[in-house]
């Protein structure tokens, strides 16, 4: 400064020499006070001829050491051409420009620098004014990393809104990830999650990794960076080059890079890890931490919303195909084919090679194939086997599922099966047939067709077994309910036999009477015709008596066997009249023998009824019976029929006997009630469920002394 004083001095001779001194002073003062870097540089070789302290500091030289330097010595070496054009460019008006200087120690910071010339006597002078711009330009590259971050993360959260396909949430993901200045095109990276099924670790995303790498082998068998992050959710970071052993196994290359493994957690559960391998010497610090923890975070969402949406579509898949396979086992009540629809819907749900129903047998300790499916299975049909031998038996006794991977190594396994069949048992799922805490059986499943039955086959599995138990049981009680209404059936028919075999005998004696009577012709017609000497017409007319009594006969004969075969049971288009007449005319001695007075009314053209001829007969001998029964000592019968309201045929019979007091109608038709002390209580009961099935009624209207009505009503055949 000592030259540029005296420059100073003899530019401004005219003027008062103490006035320039102070005024000097005061430039010092300001040069070594400002924090800006001053350099006074000799033009033509750029040596350093004045400083300030600013100077000094930025770039670790004693004031001395600068003085003996040159500008050039200040700057790295690709920037000293650019220097040199410079310095030989400016002029009066200063130039401004941004470059490099480098330290004592050699490291470079970057400036701002406003150049400028000038004169101190007759030599060319140029200040250089400048500012370290080091936390500027940081300030800057932080301002546009945190753009850059805010973007990456908004760009991630519109990731998990774009789309809820897992495998683009994560491709897009970890290009984003990859993207940022944290991560230098040279990364590489992958996202792997864990497998909900079989719990082990599985590739989804790659990035710069080859399929073939023998790091992806210890990456899926977890022997690498990423197992502290699998287990306990750990950030794991490598940075010491191949010195980490598991690093080096997991990246096997000749250049040196930094491993980062980032769990991808949610609410405590870890769904897989990011992992990232970046070169070095790159660095990481604790926002570039916090950024890819973030960034995790969103993945982890992503991933997690991607899965819930999958797991909720696949449960309303899943449970759709249960509902229709629970639709279709309970759509009938056959046993038989409630087990066809059973096994078939549980292979179809299972993808299994082959399904079996096993039921155990009430009478013994067996379990039996009752149903199956599946190549060679029909050779098990109906095979016994010991309930304490085979997985189903062991299914069987402890009540619970059971999965198998390999069922050949399964000391539980009954390889009798597979002889019998001729297929190679390799897995199976089984679960117990329960209703009502009681265990009946076991549905199983052999060999899934792609991958392996897993925990959900199972859950389905119980799920179509619930309802499979409950149709099984429900056919089983229509099965058995159908055969106790054959029986029921059965019984009933030979009730009303027996009945009608008792109102027969009832008329036995009439019937002997009436048969007796054309017995006794016909014997003295042949007696005369044998031993009496007769003239031919005579005899021809006693001939001719005696046909005509075996025609009569015969027509009684008919008519008693027509009314006491058993009755046919299709119903078909028949008249009432014509079927009163028949009982009428059936019991016609009888009334007379009984001293009973037949009164009929019958309408004539009443339009045909649906029915059974047989059985409505044998209601309405068994009405006519009971009335003369309720007239010991003669009295006056009334038929009448006729067409009643709404479509229906009616017929009733009245007697004048004793009538039925109050207390008795309503018991009349129940069975074996009878007040008669030789009475079976079977005829009216029998009569009732004979009206009921052919869509009719019966009632009964009564005063004691005064007689009793039965009336019958019948739809017509076309109501």
């Amino acid at each position: 400064m000592k030259n540029a004083k005296c420059a100073l001095i003899q530019d401004g001779a005219h003027h008062d020499v103490k006035w320039y001194e102070e005024a000097l002073e005061v430039y010092q003062l300001v040069c070594e006070n400002v924090r800006d870097i001053i350099l006074f540089l000799r033009a033509s070789d750029g040596h350093v001829i004045a400083t300030n302290g600013a100077a000094t500091e930025a770039y670790g030289y004693g004031r001395a050491e600068l003085l003996a330097l040159t500008v050039y010595d200040l700057h790295p070496p690709e920037t000293r051409s650019t220097l040199t054009e410079r310095m030989s460019q400016v002029g009066a008006q200063s130039i401004s420009y941004e470059t490099t200087h480098r330290r004592k120690d050699g490291s470079l910071f970057p400036v701002e620098v406003s150049l400028l010339s000038t004169t101190i006597g007759d030599e060319r002078v140029l200040l250089s004014i400048m500012r370290d711009i080091t936390e500027s330009q940081r300030a800057q590259v932080t301002a546009r990393r945190h753009d850059q971050e805010l973007a990456v993360l908004d760009s991630m959260r519109g990731v998990a809104r774009e789309s809820l396909d897992l495998n683009q949430r994560l491709n897009r993901a970890l290009d984003e990830v990859l993207r940022l200045g944290v991560s230098p095109t040279e990364a590489k990276g992958m996202i792997s999650l864990i497998d909900n099924q079989t719990g082990k670790i599985s590739l989804v995303v790659n990035r710069g990794v080859p399929e073939n790498h023998p790091c992806l082998v210890k990456l899926l068998d977890g022997e690498c960076l990423c197992r502290p992050a699998l287990e306990h959710g750990d950030i794991v970071i490598s940075d010491e080059g191949l010195q980490d052993d598991r690093r080096n196994c997991y990246w096997p290359d000749a250049v040196p890079h930094v491993g980062v493994c980032l769990p991808l957690e949610v609410r405590g559960k870890v769904l897989g890890v990011l992992s990232l391998w970046l070169p070095e010497p790159a660095s990481l610090v604790d926002e570039d931490i916090k950024l890819l923890t973030s960034i995790s975070r969103q993945i982890s969402l992503a991933v997690d919303n991607a899965q819930l949406y999958e797991e909720a579509h696949r449960r309303a898949d899943e449970l759709t195909a249960l509902n229709k396979a629970a639709q279709a086992i309970v759509s009938t009540l056959d046993f038989e084919s409630v087990l066809k629809l059973v096994i078939g819907e549980v292979r179809n749900l299972m993808n299994a090679e082959g399904a079996s129903v096993l039921l155990r047998d009430p009478a013994g300790d067996d379990l039996v194939f009752t149903a199956v499916a599946g190549s060679g299975s029909e050779a098990l049909m109906g095979t016994r086997f010991p309930i304490k031998a085979g997985i189903a038996g062991w299914v069987m006794r402890a009540r619970e599922p059971v999965l198998v991977d390999d069922a050949q190594s399964d000391p539980r396994f009954f390889n009798a099966i597979d002889t019998a069949t001729g297929l190679t048992t390799h897995s199976v799922i089984a679960v117990p047939l329960k209703f009502k805490g009681a265990v009946w059986g076991v549905v199983e499943a052999i060999n899934r067709i792609r991958g392996k039955f897993g925990k959900r086959d199972c859950e389905m599995l119980e799920a179509l077994a619930r309802s499979a138990a409950i149709a099984i049981e429900n056919a089983r009680l229509f099965q058995a309910e159908r055969e106790l209404h054959r029986l029921v059936e059965q019984s009933r028919v030979q009730l009303a036999q027996t009945e009608k075999l008792a109102a027969m005998g009832r008329l036995a004696a009439s019937l002997a009477h009436e048969i007796n009577n054309p017995l006794q012709a016909i014997y003295n017609c042949l007696h005369m015709v044998l031993h009496f000497d007769l003239e031919a017409d005579d005899r021809q007319a006693y001939l001719q008596t005696a046909i005509e009594e075996v025609e009569r006969l015969t027509s009684i004969v008919t008519r008693t066997l027509d009314f006491a075969r058993r009755p046919q049971q299709e119903m078909k288009p028949v008249h009432l009249n014509e079927i009163v007449e028949k009982v009428l005319t059936l019991a016609n001695k009888y009334f007379q023998h009984c001293h009973i007075a037949l009164v009929r009314e019958l309408s004539p053209d009443l339009p045909p009824i649906l029915a059974t001829s047989d059985e409505l007969a044998q209601v309405f001998l068994n009405l006519v019976l009971n009335a003369v029964d309720a007239m010991p000592e003669g009295g006056t019968l009334r038929v009448i029929s006729w067409l009643a309201e709404e479509g229906r045929l009616a017929v009733a019979f009245s007697d004048t006997g004793r009538g039925i007091p109050p207390e008795q109608i309503p018991l009349v038709f129940e069975p074996f009630f009878s007040t008669k002390n030789s009475g079976t209580g079977l005829g009216l009961a029998i009569s009732y469920s004979i009206v009921r099935r052919h869509g009719g009624e019966i009632k009964v209207e009564s005063q004691v002394g005064q007689g009793a009505t039965f009336t019958v009503w019948l739809p017509t055949a076309t109501t």
